[in-house]
């Protein structure tokens, strides 16, 4: 995968079991940019992909994808809802962060 922003590969991943960190450095003909090109080419039997599992969870149960290194974490990343402050966020903005936190809690986060 190609880091959307310098359009340089992402050649290393890093895992996290408890306290130990390992850092793999990862190569391979195939670059890409999209997410949806990256998930077709593992389904496809190309190779294999960093992914965020709620993506790809029904993918995972219908076997279609097995999850490697279930035991490690990847890397995590802050996730914010940003609305004006001074006032409550709309309905719909607040149903929308329940429903993100709900998703986030369901994957055992």
């Amino acid at each position: 995968m190609r880091n959307t922003l310098t359009g340089e590969p992402l050649s290393e991943w890093e895992y996290r079991q408890g306290r130990r960190k390992e850092s793999v450095k990862t190569g391979g003909r195939l670059l890409v940019t999209e997410a949806g090109t990256l998930l077709g080419a593992c389904l496809a039997g190309v190779g294999i992909a960093r992914i965020k599992a709620i993506g790809v969870r029904g993918l995972l149960e219908k076997g279609q994808l097995v999850e490697l290194l279930p035991d490690w974490q990847g890397e995590s990343f802050p996730l914010y809802a940003l609305y004006p402050s001074g006032r409550l966020p709309a309905a719909k903005v607040r149903a929308f962060v329940d429903f993100v936190m709900e998703a986030i809690e369901g994957r055992g986060a």
